[in-house]
């Protein structure tokens, strides 16, 4: 009796449920589905859209980033045209243009074209060519130059010599010829040649405009050009070296140097820099090749006022006037081997040191000597770091190429920190111009992210668009719009003239929004022109219903159960008196 109880009380249960889902259309199970497939939760495919920090690739000093290339690339060194865009060489199979403020990749060679490649020569302004030194290891009986034209890097020609390439070819500032060298085992040869590239064809052509030689059993380093053209140049036979001086496609004057050597650079008042290896010094030639001193340093970059900068063997920076007399000497911390130094302007050096491991830059303020900052780019070292111009420089290891912003050239960099702009820029790289008068339009003034705060009834990014609620809109209750090209209703004013009058507080009596038109938009349950009336939950009133029936049902069953049991007990009780 007991079980056949229990499974009349779970029939009753089930019967419950059953009618009551029927009634009240499953709306508990439908809420719950859609509360839990909406919205931001974590598996949202939009989280793939976050920017990537890691793919930055200027930024103000103190948070330089990189990288642009892959790891597994070896960057050969890289060189800025005038129109700012980064050449170089990577695998010694591909030549890449890349925008040098963004790092985006602009063009690249395909495998087959005229590739291997060594590394990127120079930039030939005037005809638009890009040089391409090819590797030595596959050079045989020749040196080689590719000509890529610079606007898509499509190959246009090539200058090939009887003898090996030797150095980087360098641009003559006058006749913008191209200075290149050459070795053949006994001999080395110098010559310019100009390259013409119409815009309009495809092919490039090299002509030769004149060829000295020496002879020689090599060259360590490549030429160098003065600002009044005249070519220097170093070749170097057993334990001697030479200083030759080229002008006009002929050797002007020779002098001689007891140990080997190399020409480093000319100095703006025509002194030519010659860095000797054993024992390391500098020497200093005139334009008529006499010698007028000996540094105990390796000169690396000279100045505008024929100030230099060196590097001593004490692991030392050194800042030498025009006579070679130390204004200052600042210590390296970083041990490993100074491969460059470069100035940007004359307020900051750059100290590229690296060895088979790393590399780092560091920056030194060029009046003090005051170290400023450093940054280790995580690869070992291949060159020196290529000023752009604009306050920024690339550094370039095996691996990666890097651009530093100090500043944008508009702020201070000679203090750890953001960066503190000069008058009228601003932004957190000191890169946006803006002044009161000038991009204000006299109505406004700069924000601190160079952008416009306009004074009252001004608008648009240059506070040239005025609008006047008083003078500008129809009536009462109108305001200016966000952009000052129009007029809209202020708030709580709706209608076409901003007649109508509306909150949800006062008018829709906190239970709806109100509309365009000045009327209210109602709240779920709750309707009428005001939203002030409830309506009643139909589904409230079926779950109602449902649940009332359920107990009917149970109270049906259970009245036949009782019934059932007293029919049994008279049935029985009648059956004992018969």
């Amino acid at each position: 009796m007991m079980g056949s109880s229990r499974r009349v009380w779970w029939g009753v249960v089930f019967a419950l449920t059953y009618i009551g889902s029927l009634v009240s259309g499953n709306s508990w199970s439908q809420k719950w589905y859609d509360a839990s497939h909406t919205g931001n939760f974590p598996g949202d495919d939009r989280r793939m859209l976050w920017s990537n920090p890691w793919l930055s690739w200027s930024a103000p000093v103190r948070s330089g980033v990189r990288p642009q290339a892959q790891a597994a690339d070896v960057i050969d060194q890289a060189t800025v045209s005038a129109a700012g865009v980064a050449y170089y060489v990577v695998d010694k199979t591909l030549l890449v243009a890349a925008d040098v403020v963004t790092g985006q990749r602009l063009w690249n060679t395909t495998n087959n074209d005229q590739a291997p490649f060594g590394s990127v020569a120079v930039v030939h302004e005037a005809s638009g060519v890009v040089l391409v030194l090819e590797a030595d290891e596959f050079t045989s009986g020749g040196g080689i130059l590719l000509g890529y034209d610079a606007r898509n890097l499509s190959y246009c020609g090539r200058k090939t010599t009887t003898d090996d390439c030797i150095g980087s070819p360098v641009i003559h500032p006058i006749t913008n010829e191209v200075i290149v060298s050459t070795f053949s085992g006994s001999s080395v040869s110098i010559y310019g040649f100009q390259i013409a590239y119409p815009p309009s064809g495809r092919t490039c052509s090299f002509a030769t405009q004149w060829e000295v030689s020496f002879s020689a059993s090599g060259m360590l380093g490549g030429p160098v050009v003065s600002n009044s053209g005249v070519v220097y140049a170093v070749t170097q036979s057993l334990n001697v070296s030479q200083l030759h001086a080229i002008e006009n496609g002929a050797v002007s004057w020779t002098v001689t140097v007891a140990q080997p050597a190399s020409v480093r650079l000319v100095r703006p008042d025509g002194t030519v820099v010659v860095v000797t290896r054993a024992p390391l010094a500098s020497l200093l030639f005139g334009t008529d090749g006499s010698l007028h001193g000996q540094l105990p340093y390796q000169v690396m970059a000279a100045l505008g006022d024929n100030s230099m900068l060196a590097f001593a063997v004490n692991n030392a920076v050194v800042r030498l006037n025009a006579s070679g007399q130390p204004l200052w000497s600042t210590p390296l911390a970083d041990p490993r081997p100074v491969l460059d130094i470069s100035v940007d302007g004359s307020s900051v050096a750059y100290v590229t040191c690296g060895d088979t491991q790393s590399s780092v830059v560091d920056a030194f303020a060029i009046s003090s000597g005051a170290y400023l900052w450093g940054m280790e780019l995580g690869d070992y070292g291949s060159g020196a770091a290529v000023i752009v111009g604009d306050g920024t420089l690339l550094v370039h290891t095996h691996h990666t190429l890097t651009r530093l912003a100090c500043c944008s050239g508009h702020g201070n960099c000679t203090a750890p920190g953001p960066c503190e702009c000069a008058a009228d820029y601003y932004g957190a790289a000191c890169d946006v111009f803006c002044t009161a008068n000038a991009t204000c339009s006299g109505v406004g003034t700069c924000t601190a992210e160079g952008g416009c705060a306009c004074f009252a009834n001004y608008y648009d990014a240059n506070c040239t668009t005025f609008c006047s609620s008083n003078d500008t809109c129809p009536g009462l209750n109108w305001q200016c719009n966000s952009t000052g090209t129009g007029c809209e209703c202020m708030d709580n004013w709706f209608g076409d003239n901003c007649t109508v009058y509306c909150t949800r507080a006062e008018t829709c009596s906190d239970h709806g929004t109100c509309q365009d038109t000045g009327g209210c938009s109602c709240d779920s349950n709750y309707f009428g022109a005001s939203c002030d009336a409830v309506e009643v939950n139909m589904t409230t009133v079926y779950i109602v219903a449902g649940v009332v029936a359920g107990v009917v049902f149970l109270v049906l069953v259970a009245t036949l159960i009782s019934c059932v049991r007293r029919s049994r007990r008279t049935y029985g009780y009648e059956s004992i008196r018969n």
